[in-house]
């Protein structure tokens, strides 16, 4: 490693927090990933954790003395405790920076953990200001995270703990628990400044892959692609390295990777250096920037509500907001028990004759209510949104942002009734009849609306029922073997024929021209771009569904014949392989840009990052690609039913004006058919992903 970089990566671990005009946040200087701590075993933070806690406590023994205590042993006043108070604070700053161990995981630790302290020494704008810092931190430290990955080889530490959410979730916690109490007191005004920057702060906690993605059109395109160059250089350089380790090479190709990997290193430097040097915000070009209860109000539109839910230390906290009021609530059960009700309403869903890669379970008889899943469906409206009734009532528009659990299922089937006893599934008040749902993976993204497009020159893109016999020969070299096997979809054929005769420019490509190639081959030279709606019927695999699936895939057709690999390089680690299993990585490469992108396969909203973000896997990498919005599901969709779906939404809404109000519109007509359609198994796994 040039001793360049080793001299940059010394300087970048220094605190820095300073008001930058127009940040959402302080700025703060990027650097390496930090693992996560626990404070008070942490052996920098330990002591003065300690000391500040006993400070505290006399703190408060001077506003409520021991009445069973001795009158006559000296107790110091208020203002002198809270002299004491604050010097402890302050020494304690000093030590942490001047500390040999100083870091930005161990600043935002303290300085979040220490707000209640810190308002009884300054007062409350002090310790917003603390919190604000804390977050700023912390946001930063998982921008590390998302930066570098494994780029450093020495450094000790995990992507999940290195994006640790902890010092936010404790200034969340704080500020919540002060808007409680000043309520309860009849601090109205009090009570709305913490609540206010609570949501401010919570935002902070949607940073998966959808919310980086969702935010990327909506950075300046000279400092974003500036940075993503960085990014495929840091990838490329630890993918290389990788190889390098772990197969056998010639002497010839080790000199010319080496080569190649030095010369990727020198521009990883200068380019670190010059965002460092211009003090560039890295965090907030890579993650979503918090809006203010205001700003998103004023964002609204009249028929809208915002509902964004957190994880808080034992529930979930609810902001709900639409342009002229906002509430927030904790749910009533604990999280644990509200990720169960939501594992039973999942598990309640019967998948039958699907579009499954996999084999399936068979199914109850068509509109046979499921006593468990149906309680769980109104358990989870009545914990999650109940309680903002005030604000979404006549709003028929209703914006999801969640983290973690309430990503992971389709709102459509939350029940705002209990099941009548012996009702079927046609009768009964699903959420779908009172909204129209999109899931938003970044409340940022209110800030910049997609700009309409000529309603008469949509173009649409199918691919559809692809021949996945291709796939055999290259399934001999070791790729293509979770498409080689996987059954014939003869009826999606039918669902991109119908979906593209609403548009007068239209490519349809089935069977054998449903290639992999293709699409590859579009993107290259610019074609792809210029589809308004791409859409794809077919099937789709997650981790766990193949021995040889790692990440999430579209399956297409295979190129005829064996292609050859390129030249292993820092630019080409990734090669395109065009084996008919179009994964998550060659998703993020394509050039495209959507109104919609629709993804008619099995599980396409599943990933493997839930706790960090629920919008994950292939609908995040299309997002990332430069998608505005994506139809995904979340478990096997039936065949039929997403001919049918799709089919009646696009033909609803072929310009794209109102994609949710069509897609509501399409489940709606399918519940009211009655039977089998009105079974949430037909209909319940779309999720509209995106742009409101």
């Amino acid at each position: 490693m040039p001793a360049s970089i080793l001299k940059l990566i010394a300087v970048l671990g220094t605190l820095a927090a300073t008001p930058v005009a127009g940040q959402d946040l302080p700025f703060v200087a990027f650097g390496l990933p930090e693992d996560s701590i626990i404070p008070i075993l942490d052996p920098v933070l330990r002591l003065p954790t300690i000391r500040a806690t006993e400070a505290f406590a006399v703190y408060i023994d001077t506003l409520w003395p021991d009445p069973n205590g001795d009158a006559r042993i000296w107790r110091p006043t208020t203002e002198a405790a809270r002299e004491a108070l604050a010097m402890v604070l302050q020494q304690a700053d000093a030590a942490l920076l001047a500390s040999d161990q100083a870091s930005m995981r161990r600043a935002a630790e303290w300085q979040a953990t220490r707000l209640i302290e810190a308002e009884l020494a300054w007062g409350l704008s002090a310790a917003l200001e603390r919190g604000d810092v804390a977050v700023a931190f912390e946001r930063q430290l998982a921008a590390n995270v998302f930066l570098f990955e494994n780029y450093m080889p020495d450094t000790d530490f995990s992507i999940v703990s290195g994006a640790a959410v902890s010092a936010r979730g404790a200034a969340i916690r704080w500020a919540l628990d002060e808007a409680q109490m000043a309520e309860e007191d009849g601090d109205a005004a009090r009570a709305e400044v913490l609540a206010g920057r609570a949501f401010r702060w919570a935002q902070t906690l949607m940073q998966g892959p959808a919310a980086r993605a969702a935010v990327r059109p909506l950075r300046d395109p000279a400092e974003r692609g500036e940075l993503d160059a960085l990014i495929r250089d840091l990838r490329g350089a630890t993918a290389v390295r990788a190889y390098l380790q772990s197969y056998a090479v010639s002497a010839e190709e080790f000199d010319r990777i080496t080569v190649d990997f030095s010369e990727a290193q020198e521009r990883i430097s200068a380019r670190i250096t010059a965002f460092y040097d211009r003090r560039a915000d890295v965090g907030g070009l890579i993650l979503p920037r918090p809006l203010g209860v205001d700003v998103v109000q004023a964002l609204l539109a009249p028929d809208e509500a915002l509902i964004l839910i957190v994880p808080d230390e034992f529930s979930y906290a609810v902001f709900a907001l639409n342009r002229d009021a906002m509430v927030w609530y904790r749910t009533e059960s604990y999280r644990l028990d509200i990720d169960a009700l939501a594992q039973d309403l999942l598990s309640g869903i019967t998948a039958w004759r699907t579009r499954s890669a996999v084999p399936l379970p068979g199914t109850a008889a068509p509109d046979t209510p499921r006593e468990a899943m149906l309680d769980a469906a109104h358990a989870l409206y009545a914990e999650m949104l109940a309680p903002a009734a005030a604000v979404t009532a006549g709003r028929p528009r209703l914006l999801i942002a969640a983290v973690g659990t309430p990503a992971q299922y389709p709102w459509s089937l939350l029940l705002a009734s209990p099941a009548a006893e012996g009702a079927g599934f046609a009768g009964m008040d699903w959420l779908v009849r009172h909204h129209a749902l999109l899931v938003l993976p970044a409340v940022e993204m209110l800030a910049q609306r997609p700009a309409g497009r000529a309603t008469d020159g949509l173009s649409y893109l199918g691919f559809g029922a692809p021949d996945f016999a291709a796939a055999r020969g290259w399934a001999e070299r070791a790729w293509g073997a979770p498409v080689a096997g996987l059954r014939p979809l003869p009826e999606a054929a039918d669902e991109v024929a119908d979906a593209g005769a609403l548009y007068p420019r239209r490519l349809v490509l089935t069977g054998s021209e449903a290639s992999e190639l293709r699409l590859e081959e579009m993107s290259r030279d610019g074609t792809l771009a210029g589809y308004d709606v791409i859409h794809f019927a077919t099937h789709g695999l997650i981790w766990g569904d193949h021995p040889d699936v790692f990440e999430g895939l579209i399956a297409l057709t295979a190129a005829p014949a064996w292609t050859g690999l390129r030249e292993i390089s820092v630019a080409g680690m990734f090669p395109e392989v065009p084996d008919g299993a179009l994964t998550e990585s060659e998703i993020r490469g394509l050039a495209l840009h959507p109104a919609l992108v629709i993804l008619s396969a099995c599980k396409t909203a599943t990933g493997l990052e839930f706790e960090l973000d629920g919008v994950t896997g292939l609908a995040a990498a299309f997002l990332d690609a430069g998608a505005e919005r994506v139809l995904a599901t979340h478990w096997p969709v039936n065949s039929r039913a997403a001919v049918e779906i799709v089919s009646a939404m696009m033909l609803r809404d072929p310009a794209l004006t109102d994609p949710a109000g069509a897609l509501q519109a399409a489940i709606l007509a399918q519940i009211a058919a009655g039977g089998g359609r009105a079974d949430p198994a037909w209909w319940g796994p779309f999720s509209l992903i995106g742009a409101p």
